[in-house]
């Protein structure tokens, strides 16, 4: 039974971890242009309504400038505030460029 129990476990673990990483690598490409929000935020720095991760050195270096970015584009849906059981996370849906690629335009 502990070996029947062990298999299943792994094929879980298996799948899980295939299918994230399948997910990541099939998101769709996104260009967008525009100047950073100076805010930062918990999902990070905001550009027309996408979130981008940066670290603060690199916002400093394109704070105020008008950039072009392409990356990855992954949307991440918002929470239903009726659920029974609640998690963290944010009720509207939040897009994210990830893997971004940043050129400065002006």
């Amino acid at each position: 039974m502990r070996k029947i129990l062990i298999i299943i476990f792994v094929i879980t673990i298996t799948k899980l971890s295939f299918a994230q990483s399948h997910t990541a690598d099939t998101l769709n490409m996104i260009k967008t242009s525009g100047v950073f929000n100076t805010l930062e935020y918990k999902s990070g720095y905001l550009i027309n309504d996408y979130f981008v991760e940066l670290t603060t050195s690199q916002f400093n270096e394109i704070k105020g400038k008008y950039v072009e970015i392409t990356g990855k584009l992954l949307v991440i849906k918002g929470l239903d505030e009726f659920e029974k059981i609640k998690t963290q996370g944010s009720l509207n849906e939040r897009k994210f460029i990830i893997k971004p690629e940043i050129k400065i335009i002006k």
